[in-house]
């Protein structure tokens, strides 16, 4: 009789430890899925809180729909103030004034951007842009021809100076990084040249057909 209490007693407990141990498991299991869960959701937070646009900087994720439209509508963030949006994309930006007229834009034409400023006639006359590398400034008359243009052509500036007909007729700038100054005709050919090259000064005076007819040194 006693042996047999002690066969049981002994079975019982046996039994009770292998349901804890089994319910000890499941819960190691659960809480190791929760942890992984936990963990990828902490990763996915720090991706999408942290995507770098193609310019190096760092931009935060995108609103939700109701904050956009919140803030489009002119909503409140949660300091009471008006929303507001940190970056707005587009392939043109055109101002209008008070008469409903394109006075500038800004655009990507041919890949190449730039800002326009326009007169009250809306015509192009400060041009703003980056092309093939060389950032550059134009100024354009009425007519729409070029008048002044500032370019950098790699590490070497240069203003030019253009007639009615859209010819060079000034030209200051760099040259391999020696200064130069060239006066041109009304054909836009180069008459005078003045420059510094290897720390000593030259004068070039040049025909209509580009020979020269004086020089010094």
């Amino acid at each position: 009789m006693h042996e047999r209490e002690a066969v049981r007693r002994s079975t019982s407990t046996a039994g009770s430890l292998a349901e804890r141990l089994a319910r000890l498991e499941r819960q190691l299991r659960r809480a190791k899925v929760l942890g992984v869960v936990l963990l990828l959701l902490a990763v996915a937070g720090v991706t999408v809180g942290q995507v770098s646009n193609p310019y190096g900087s760092r931009v935060s994720a995108l609103p939700a729909r109701e904050e956009l439209l919140t803030g489009l509508t002119g909503g409140q963030d949660e300091r009471g103030g008006a929303s507001r949006h940190r970056s707005v994309t587009a392939e043109q930006f055109v101002l209008l004034d008070g008469d409903g007229k394109a006075r500038a834009a800004l655009e990507v034409v041919g890949g190449t951007p730039r800002l326009v400023l326009t007169d009250a006639e809306e015509r192009a006359r400060i041009l703003l842009f980056v092309a093939q590398g060389m950032p550059a400034l134009v100024f354009r008359d009425r007519d729409g021809k070029d008048r002044l243009n500032l370019v950098l052509r790699g590490d070497d500036p240069r203003l030019e100076v253009l007639g009615k007909e859209g010819l060079p007729r000034f030209a200051l700038g760099l040259v391999e990084g020696a200064p130069r100054l060239n006066l041109y005709d009304q054909a836009g050919k180069a008459r005078v040249v003045l420059g510094v090259s290897e720390g000593a000064p030259k004068l070039g005076l040049l025909d209509a057909e580009q020979r020269v007819l004086f020089h010094a040194p």
